[in-house]
């Protein structure tokens, strides 16, 4: 109740909806620190984004590629049995920024990028759909 209360004072006035807006992504960004490693695959179907975690069989496909852009972006890789949780598949459309600065492992036309990458995603995309929202 409160969360719509807030929306509704700050969508009148273009500066204070921005103060909610970082506000609220904020939140959002810590809220997502604290998702496990099992609940992000639904998280994502939820949101329907075209995005997903690496599978370990999919290590076994780019794993030694990823190994080297670990190396060159100083990226402390972890196990690689572990590794398909640090790294997701995005369609290179959503991160063409990333892209532009080779930050970035492109396989089979899509982006492969580290978590700390794909909660940027992951926010701007919310930042969208709540601008929407506070729009209408």
């Amino acid at each position: 109740l409160s969360h719509h209360t807030l929306r509704l004072a700050y969508s009148l006035d273009g500066e204070n909806t921005r103060w909610l807006q970082n506000q609220e992504c904020s939140l959002f960004r810590a809220r997502f620190a604290a998702v496990s490693d099992d609940a992000i695959p639904a998280l994502l179907a939820n949101l329907d984004l075209d995005c997903a975690m690496l599978t370990s069989e999919d290590i076994g496909e780019v794993g030694e590629m990823l190994q080297q852009f670990c190396k060159s972006q100083d990226i402390q890789a972890s196990d690689p049995s572990k590794m398909h949780k640090d790294f997701f598949w995005v369609p290179f459309s959503r991160v063409t920024k990333l892209v532009r600065m080779r930050q970035v492992v492109m396989y089979r036309g899509r982006a492969i990028i580290p978590r700390r990458d794909f909660v940027a995603v992951l926010e701007s995309y919310f930042r969208l759909r709540m601008s929407e929202s506070m729009n209408r």
